[in-house]
């Protein structure tokens, strides 16, 4: 129930979700968005003050070895199995405590990585990690294969257990745009990238919802129903109702971290009745020992 509660600006915070329907009436759900909605919301929607996508790097690109080399030439390298492409604005939809580097601008740049605490230590001891230059290689086959020189702009607190969102390291989306697959960015049959907003202004979830599904190009509806054979809409949900939505949408995924209301509320009381029934046992025995101590 303590989820995402660090986060200041959590109740600003929404995401964007995918609805879909086979020819056979049959819906099917994902939590998160396509990667071409981003571009249409950054566009197009002045209420979204800030918008970016989450997208396990993984998902794609089965590995990502980061290696950093000391200026004796001793290397440290290692498989990333936590790392996150995101956009530049990320930081500024969640504010994860910043311990070094400037949260406006960490991203901005195509060779800026972020790293946690824990990562940083494991390339640069005790030493400073910002500045610090880590190189990547990311890819499947090798026609995919890529090949990156990173600079740290900003190393985070570990991220909380009790955060929807985990990861480790976060790369330039646009990486993964420009160099993985190239017209990404015109995808709209791809479900897996979570897109979120953050928004200072009240918003009526329905009439957002509208707005965003007004984003969509008529012919993109006809071309995704040609190429899947089902219709789609866009749904809008408060980020801080997404922890427990895995009973009714597509969220078992490791980059983020979902529970059941209904199970955490029977453990809950399943451990009040314990602590009820030790404290009466307890008041029994105590009791039962009164006159003896009495005497």
């Amino acid at each position: 129930y303590s989820f995402d509660e660090f986060l200041e600006y959590r109740d600003e915070i929404y995401d964007i979700s995918l609805v879909g329907k086979w020819p056979d009436g049959k819906e099917f759900f994902a939590i998160s968005a396509v990667p071409a909605l981003y571009h249409r919301i950054n566009a197009h929607l002045p209420e979204a003050t800030y918008v970016t996508r989450y997208f396990e790097q993984a998902e794609r690109e089965p590995y990502c070895v980061m290696t950093y080399t000391d200026k004796d030439g001793r290397q440290e390298s290692h498989n990333e199995l936590n790392a996150r492409y995101v956009d530049e604005d990320f930081l500024k939809v969640f504010d994860f405590k910043l311990l070094q580097g400037n949260r406006q601008t960490a991203l901005a740049d195509a060779s800026s990585v972020v790293i946690t605490q824990s990562i940083a230590r494991k390339y640069f001891g005790d030493d400073d990690a910002l500045g610090k230059v880590l190189e990547l290689i990311t890819g499947g086959p090798e026609t995919r294969q890529t090949k990156f020189t990173y600079q740290v702009s900003a190393v985070l607190e570990d991220v909380p257990s009790n955060s929807f969102l985990q990861f480790e390291v976060l790369l330039p989306f646009r990486n993964f745009e420009d160099h993985y697959i190239q017209d990404v960015k015109n995808i709209w049959a791809w479900p897996g990238f979570f897109t979120f907003i953050r928004t200072d202004q009240a918003q009526d979830l329905k009439q957002l919802q509208v707005k965003i599904n007004q984003l969509v190009p008529a012919e993109v509806h006809e071309d995704v129903l040609k190429l899947t054979g089902s219709t789609f809409s866009f749904k809008v949900l408060r980020f801080a109702d997404l922890h427990f939505l895995n009973s009714s949408w597509d969220s078992q995924l490791s980059v983020v971290s979902t529970g059941s209301r209904t199970y955490t509320l029977i453990i809950g009381l399943i451990g009040m009745a314990i602590l009820i029934v030790a404290s009466v046992n307890y008041v029994n025995l105590t009791t039962a020992k009164s006159l003896k101590r009495a005497k």
